[in-house]
């Protein structure tokens, strides 16, 4: 089962999570691409030991639609979204505070 399926997190919250979580281990920009009014990707530019890196995360819903069709998992239409976000917003949060 795919984590975070069933999330009911806010989006509003997901992605204020995800700017808390990347200022707080030192990013120096943050962007959010859109398209159609939605977010698509979050990059930021992060300090490392071998100097400032840039990274790019993109929300490959459309995948995780896919993982929902193939698992007859019953949703409404901006979970996949959501569900996308929130799994996004638990990997940063893995990583930087990993360290």
């Amino acid at each position: 089962m795919l984590k975070n399926y069933a999330s009911k997190s806010s989006l509003p919250n997901i992605f204020n999570d995800i700017e808390k979580t990347l200022i707080n281990h030192g990013a120096k920009q943050i962007i959010r691409d859109y398209k159609d009014g939605k977010i698509m990707a979050i990059s930021f530019v992060i300090t490392t030991k071998k100097g400032e890196m840039g990274i790019r995360l993109p929300a490959r819903f459309d995948q995780v639609e896919q993982i929902f069709r193939n698992e007859g998992i019953k949703y409404k239409l901006e979970q996949p979204y959501r569900t996308a976000w929130a799994t996004i917003r638990d990997w940063i949060s893995a990583i930087l505070f990993k360290k």
